[in-house]
């Protein structure tokens, strides 16, 4: 007799999570784009992880911060807030 187990939500949508931000990353930077089977891949992985994510009341809000979260360098700040500062940042 061969008994089904269900994965646990929490490690599915870890594993999604970490897929789904590999492809991004590697579109992001422009390094390579997807093939046609990564991309219904990453197509499948974002709607589970959407469907998943509901379930537990995460709002899309949420779960986009969760997908791109440190993907992003922060923002430059000025050290001190003075115009000077700011300028000099804002010229990069």
């Amino acid at each position: 007799m061969t008994t089904l187990t269900a994965r646990d939500p929490k490690d599915l949508v870890a594993e999604h999570l970490a897929i789904i931000r590999g492809y991004v990353e590697r579109m992001l930077t422009g390094r390579e784009s997807l093939d046609a089977s990564e991309d219904a891949d990453a197509d499948s992985r974002v709607s589970e992880f959407f469907a998943i994510g509901s379930s537990f009341k995460f709002t899309e809000r949420e779960m986009v911060v969760l997908l791109f979260g440190g993907l992003f360098p922060p923002p430059r700040t000025s050290r001190c807030g003075c115009p000077t500062c700011s300028r000099r940042v804002r010229r990069g």
